[in-house]
């Protein structure tokens, strides 16, 4: 066996070696137990062959590669950052999927994952703010600041395109898209108990069931119909909900009442495109808010009205015969909104003119700035608004249908919701200047017509009947 080399290491020879088969040992300052491998001791503490695996194992404890010095039993050390057992392939920083802080078998316990950015949550609901749940409209708070505003009394309708319109009728065509801006929609209509509580908070200021400039907010002398009005002066100058009534959409109000009501709550109308938008999604050309089904009375409160040439009622079989609890039926438009087509049609912000859609922007269109409609029942014309979706004492009208409404309409079958822009984001707070939203319109692109199912009406298609002519 070779010993050494026999050169002086400080004027005395290396000790002699114990290992009985081996060389490369010089015992010179640890006691070496190996038998069997080549162990230099300079370094490494005993136990270790120094021929595999890196300096500082002892290749007792741990797999190969692990320097037992700094990360836990299991960790290589040559891959992934300290603290990382390498068992599931993950760095340990951020866990895959499914990953939780319970600790692992071999005593270890993950690293929470670090969000790339901290979701604001302002008035602690549960619900990000809007403008990071773009891709997620379900679970987006539309204001942030107000606990009592979360997805399941507005829901955000991201900006994009969708489909307006429908080709079979001159005021509803052209079939196009349209570009609008990010904003928000009520679920649901606006109840009576909500408008009866907002006229009283207007008592005190004299104002009640007025406008600021004098108009009516409620036609409460109403007697042309055999309909009780649901809201009623309670003898103490204050208002009340008959019993029964209170969450029914509120009716017997004016376009006027619902830019007042929504006003006062920081809101305002939806113009007749975004209440389009709302109710059809921005996916296909659908009828109705749950897709080309026909309606039946399961999905909607509506009546099966045949009307004549001349507007007059041939037939009407109506599925209740009167309005009934917002939200009753769960047939969701795409964006998670109900009532839009049956129980009450509803005010939008637009003037109504019959060759509107042919020339309007493309890009958030506010309606024309005058309104003008004709039918039998005033040949001489009127000057018009709009109403959208169907009535509960009439059709169930598809979400492209529109009403055209004298300017000074109400009756027991329209009511309103409320739209509004989204609350700023902190850092956009008090800078009006600046983008809410950050909305931009990209190029719109190829994009063929999908295929529908044609509508059919199963009556003459009439607008714009007064509330003499119908329930609506």
């Amino acid at each position: 066996m070779i010993l050494g080399t026999g050169c002086d290491r400080g004027g005395s020879a290396p000790p002699a070696d114990d290992d009985a088969t081996l060389a490369g040992d010089d015992d010179a300052t640890v006691s070496d137990d190996d038998s069997t491998l080549s162990d230099d001791d300079t370094t490494n503490p005993p136990g270790d062959d120094d021929t595999t695996n890196p300096p500082g194992d002892d290749d007792t404890t741990n797999p190969p590669g692990d320097d037992d010095t700094t990360n836990p039993p299991g960790d290589d050390d040559t891959t992934n950052p300290p603290g990382d057992d390498d068992a599931s392939g993950d760095d340990d920083e951020t866990p895959e999927a499914g990953v939780t802080s319970t600790p692992r078998e071999d005593g270890t316990t993950p690293v929470p994952p670090t969000p790339a950015t901290t979701l604001v949550d302002e008035d602690g609901d549960g619900f990000p703010a809007w403008y990071q749940a773009l891709d997620r409209p379900e679970m987006a708070d539309c204001d942030d600041t107000d606990p009592g505003v979360d997805p399941s009394v507005e829901r955000l309708i991201p900006e994009g395109w969708f489909w307006r319109g429908n080709d079979e009728f001159e005021d509803t065509a052209p079939l196009r898209q349209l570009w609008l801006s990010t904003y928000c929609l009520d679920v649901v209509p606006v109840t009576n108990s909500q408008f009866a509580a907002f006229m009283n908070a207007r008592v005190p200021d004299g104002l009640g069931e007025q406008t600021a400039d004098g108009l009516p907010l409620f036609d409460f002398d109403d007697h042309d119909d055999e309909i009780p009005e649901r809201i009623v002066r309670d003898g103490q100058g204050g208002y009340a909900v008959l019993e029964g009534y209170e969450n029914h959409p509120v009716t017997e109000v004016y376009q006027w009442s619902g830019d007042a009501y929504c006003e006062a709550l920081g809101k305002r109308l939806p113009t007749e495109a975004e209440w389009e938008k709302g109710a059809r999604g921005d996916q296909d050309t659908r009828d109705y808010p749950w897709g080309n089904e026909e309606p039946t009375c399961d999905l909607a409160n509506y009546s099966d009205m045949v009307l004549g040439d001349n507007g007059e009622v041939i037939s009407n079989d109506p599925c209740v015969g009167d309005t009934v609890p917002v939200g009753s039926y769960p047939n969701a438009s795409p964006y998670g909104l109900l009532d839009m087509t049956g129980n009450v049609a509803e005010f939008v912000s637009d003037f109504y003119r019959s060759d509107y859609y042919a020339t309007c922007p493309e890009i958030d269109p506010q309606g024309p700035e005058s309104g003008w409609a004709v039918d039998p029942m005033n040949p001489d014309g009127f000057e018009a608004i709009v109403s959208r979706g169907g009535v509960w004492a009439a059709m169930a009208m598809p979400v492209w249908g529109r009403w055209a409404e004298p300017l000074d309409a109400n009756s027991n079958g329209v009511g309103f919701r409320c739209a509004r822009d989204p609350v700023p984001s902190p850092q956009a707070r008090g800078a009006s200047s600046q983008a809410t939203s950050g909305n931009h319109v990209p190029a719109l692109g190829p994009n063929p017509v999908p295929a529908t199912v044609p509508y059919s009406p199963p009556m003459s298609y009439s607008r714009g009947l007064s509330e003499e002519s119908s329930a609506h």
